[in-house]
């Protein structure tokens, strides 16, 4: 819905959220206009509104006549990578060395040197220390899972499926 402001700017509402668009000043309160150069839902529905031409409203870089100017020249080819001028700085930058680690704590993965010793890292040493006021071993939450009923004898935890089975199972092992 598109309903006329004052000032030249109009207010369009679209799914429920509203938002003042000027034509003039080709912006929108979404912002998606300004940024894109390409007029948002919002102004689009402006536009058809007040019957006029949505090409005109697209920024001037996205028009064919800019794309023409661009390459009117043409594409000019280039060389390979490896014809490419080479400067004087080194290629690849170093990465700074590692930080020193307190003792015994390496990476993940790796062996652990203790007095000359090689020890190799535990699940143990890789799980999260906990902190002071938290508990040492949490429990788990049981799932509460929906119980089946046999749909012959409405007995709970088999289905019709095992019926049968289930029957044979309480019956005496012997068979009796």
């Amino acid at each position: 819905k598109v309903f006329r402001s004052t000032n030249n700017t109009w207010l369009a509402i679209h799914q429920g959220s509203s938002h003042r668009v000027s034509l003039t000043s080709r912006t929108c309160t979404c912002r998606r206009w300004e940024i894109t150069g390409i007029p948002c839902v919002h102004a689009y529905g402006v536009i058809l509104h007040v019957k006029g031409q949505p090409q005109e409203y697209v920024c001037h870089w996205f028009r064919t006549t800019m794309w023409r100017k661009t390459y009117e020249e043409g594409i000019i080819p280039i060389r390979s990578a490896r014809f490419w001028p080479v400067g004087g700085e080194p290629r690849v930058h170093k990465p700074p060395p590692p930080e020193e680690k307190g003792d015994n704590e390496d990476n993940e993965g790796e062996k652990k040197k203790d007095k000359g010793k090689t020890t190799k890292v535990t699940k143990k040493d890789k799980e999260r220390k906990k902190g002071v006021n938290e508990s040492p071993v949490k429990k788990k939450t049981k799932l509460l899972k929906r119980v089946m009923h046999c749909g012959v004898c409405g007995e709970a935890n088999h289905n019709s499926r095992f019926h049968n089975t289930r029957k044979k199972s309480r019956q005496d092992p012997n068979g009796e």
